[in-house]
């Protein structure tokens, strides 16, 4: 077994943060998203007849936004949760190459075997530690692409808002804003899911490429 190497672990922090600044940016468009459910459950409760119609339009927003906000908060949690076992593991990096500088050298005796126990057990240690990361970012890959049906839904939500809007005069202007509004979120969303869909995969590909390399 080969045990990461120092800057290996260097620049799995930088994927990390960098994976972390675009999910970040995009739990902000979803809290952005509950507003505009909250907005158009008030607009619901103003229309009348037609409230009922824009309270089912409301709570389908606010279930969307719910399930991203669910799956974006995992992600963070993972993503620093590597960046997290990054600067361990680079301390731990930088002692493992000591060890192994000191192997190299041709320790002998009981010496030997001592070094080589700490270095195999810190070594075994570090490639768990960033299994187990990378299992976590594998299930949170899958679930960013099924969000991408955002892509889908959202502008089928703003059509419904503007149909109902132009069937109730008092609510026109209001709910077509909401359904404008709507419709850039989408728009930023999209552009977003795409950069931290990208990140992500990047990230696992680091992962991957680096389990390889210590076997």
């Amino acid at each position: 077994m080969r045990v990461p190497s120092l800057q290996s672990m260097i620049d799995l922090y930088g994927l990390s943060m960098e994976l972390t600044l675009e999910a970040q940016r995009f739990q902000i468009q979803v809290e952005e998203l509950k507003r505009l459910a909250l907005n158009s459950e008030v607009l619901a409760v103003r229309s009348g007849t037609q409230g009922e119609v824009f309270q089912t339009i409301a709570r389908e927003i606010g279930r969307l936004s719910a399930q991203v906000t669910e799956v974006i908060t995992a992600l963070i949690k993972s993503v620093q949760s590597v960046g997290d076992k990054a600067i361990h593991s680079a301390a731990t990096a930088r002692l493992c190459e000591r060890y192994k500088s000191a192997l190299d050298r041709g320790i002998e005796g009981k010496t030997l075997t001592d070094v080589q126990d700490r270095y195999n057990d810190i070594g075994n240690g570090m490639v768990q530690d960033l299994d187990a990361i990378y299992h976590a970012l594998i299930e949170a890959s899958k679930t960013l692409q099924d969000i991408s049906r955002l892509q889908v839904q959202l502008p089928m939500i703003a059509t419904l808002l503007n149909i109902e809007a132009n069937r109730d005069v008092n609510t026109d202007q209001a709910v077509g804003a909401n359904a404008k509004h709507l419709l850039q979120l989408k728009q930023n969303l999209s552009e977003l899911l795409e950069l931290v869909i990208e990140k992500t995969s990047r990230t696992l590909t680091f992962l991957s490429n680096l389990f390889s390399s210590t076997h």
